[in-house]
């Protein structure tokens, strides 16, 4: 009877798991009680939803109040986009580092990610210079590339032909 545990084992484990059992029936009984509010609720928690306002285009030149709500969404768009960008960035020095001999066939997703990201970034924040605040200047700029390929048939951002229907 070698494997056979003495009474006194027998008996403290009995009290601990009993011991146990008491201390854990009210959590056990909470959680049974919010799943189902937890479970109709899962909504993202963790950053704040801002509805859209006006784009800078469709407010007149004197209302003061939409300029200025247009300049807060394009900071806010501006922010979005280059942390969206130094993700994809980080991802794609990641897996070079990772995969350093086969990085041309292992990484070729994230490289034209990345790339891609980053020449939407650089067509509609580039040449505006660092202290560009304001939605006008975006604005002007995205009308200047337009008529700019309108005249020339050829799209700045991946240098393809316009075709004109």
């Amino acid at each position: 009877m070698s494997g056979d545990r003495p009474w006194y084992a027998k008996l403290t484990t009995k009290i601990s798991n009993s011991f146990f059992a008491i201390l854990d029936f009210p959590g056990d009984k909470l959680r049974a009680a919010t799943a189902s509010f937890r479970e109709k609720n899962k909504s993202v928690y963790y950053h704040r939803k801002l509805k859209r306002v006006t784009p800078i285009e469709d407010c007149d030149e004197d209302d003061a109040v939409c300029i200025y709500e247009a300049d807060q969404q394009y900071i806010r768009d501006k922010m979005v986009d280059e942390t969206i960008l130094n993700i994809l960035r980080q991802r794609m020095v990641e897996c070079v580092m990772y995969y350093s001999e086969d990085r041309h066939f292992k990484c070729k997703k994230e490289t034209d990610d990345f790339t891609t990201s980053e020449t939407n970034y650089f067509a509609k924040y580039g040449d505006l210079g660092i202290r560009s605040q304001h939605a006008t200047d975006a604005f002007r700029k995205q009308q200047h590339r337009m008529i700019w390929e309108r005249r020339n048939n050829v799209s700045l951002i991946d240098g393809s032909p316009i075709n004109k229907q």
